[in-house]
């Protein structure tokens, strides 16, 4: 847990918006989440934000690892998460994006967070069930981004 705050507070703290721009940031993120059912921000998927190169790059290997059949069963599990873990670090340590692609971006890291997580911490027959989730939120990237 205290490893999944530090990785966020770097995100926050490697991808900061310029204070000149904040309004607009601001107006530019509310127009494009919107908030469920719950109360959560969602990102608004009729609207793609660009995510810079380096996230690409990052974002490509992780559905690359997360669609490796040998990353497949509760065997693997501890491979899984180190390789997904390694390539968060790295986008985070990459990390240029500003604005609402950015906080977006984070929207999207939490849940992905969330969902090794779950991974780390499973001892029952949830299993698949949390792989799949983490599959399907790795993938679901590409829903809000060019």
């Amino acid at each position: 847990m205290k490893k999944m705050l530090g990785i966020l507070t770097l995100l926050f703290i490697a991808c900061t918006n310029p204070v000149s721009q904040k309004d607009e940031v601001n107006k530019e993120a509310h127009d494009s989440h919107t908030a469920n059912s719950t109360g959560e921000l969602q990102v608004n998927s009729s609207i793609k934000h660009r995510a810079d190169e380096d996230t690409r790059k990052n974002v490509a290997a992780m559905v690359q690892i997360v669609n490796d059949t040998n990353n497949l069963g509760r065997e693997n599990s501890a491979k899984l998460t180190k390789q997904l873990q390694a390539n968060i670090d790295t986008l985070v340590q990459q990390c240029k994006m500003t604005g609402p692609a950015h906080h977006a971006l984070h929207i999207w890291l939490e849940k992905v967070l969330e969902d090794l997580k779950e991974i780390k911490e499973d001892e029952g027959d949830k299993y698949e069930n949390s792989y799949a989730m983490l599959k399907k939120d790795v993938e679901s990237f590409y829903n809000s981004f060019e």
